[in-house]
């Protein structure tokens, strides 16, 4: 999703690391939703942060059960509710 909004964006003028600060400060989750023979359905939920190394989109949650940033989520769902 990153490499995405880096080409969309780098025409404009908008550098790479301005590009990550709007993102990550509009943006902290991504649903994936798939499609199916009666309708979509939530495939996969990640969660954008900054690391070391830019711009990270880490998996949360899947239809298989939680993925490695299911912490976060589940914070940012506190966060968001209280």
């Amino acid at each position: 999703m990153p490499a995405r909004l880096e080409a969309l964006a780098l025409p404009h003028g908008l550098p790479r690391a301005g590009l990550h600060a709007q993102l990550v400060a509009a943006l902290r989750v991504v649903v994936h939703l798939r499609r199916t023979g009666t309708g979509r359905q939530a495939a996969e939920i990640a969660v954008i942060e900054t690391g070391p190394a830019g711009l990270a989109v880490t998996t949360a949650w899947t239809r298989h059960g939680p993925g490695e940033s299911a912490g976060i989520l589940e914070r940012l769902l506190r966060e968001r509710t209280a």
